[in-house]
């Protein structure tokens, strides 16, 4: 079983034909009759009422296996979002220079810096700040 097979079950249950799905993936309804195909003999039962006008119903199988195939692309979704998320903000850090000189005014360092502080270094860790205070004239 493979995530490819399980899009194809699902986006067939929502259009209801193969042709659909072909157009909307830009895959041959072969490929995906294949897909089916190999899923269902992998599940030992057909996912789908083939009526001879093209449109596919659910089976009674398909009606239970279509909740844990879409929990499982859905599933599939969180986790890679959160890799890409992650490799944003890990590329993003890593192009940031390691030391940052910061140079503010007495009044400021009382009131507003430290909290800035604070979340700059939490979201990079990797920055070292250096606060030079100025008095106001």
């Amino acid at each position: 079983m493979n995530m490819d097979q399980l899009k194809y079950f699902v986006l067939i249950s929502n259009l209801g034909s193969i042709n659909k799905v072909s157009q909307q993936l830009f895959v041959s309804p072969q490929a995906i009759s294949s897909a089916i195909k190999k899923l269902e003999d992998e599940l030992g039962c057909s996912l789908f009422i083939r009526d001879g006008k093209k449109s596919l119903i659910l089976s009674e199988q398909g009606k239970i296996f279509i909740t844990t195939a879409e929990d499982i692309l859905h599933t599939l979704k969180i986790g890679l979002d959160r890799v890409h998320s992650l490799q944003t903000k890990t590329s993003t850090k890593k192009a940031i220079t390691e030391k940052l000189n910061i140079q503010i005014s007495t009044v400021h360092s009382i009131s507003i810096i430290p909290s800035v502080i604070e979340i700059f270094s939490h979201q990079y860790p990797q920055i070292t700040l250096t606060l030079i205070q100025q008095e106001t004239p």
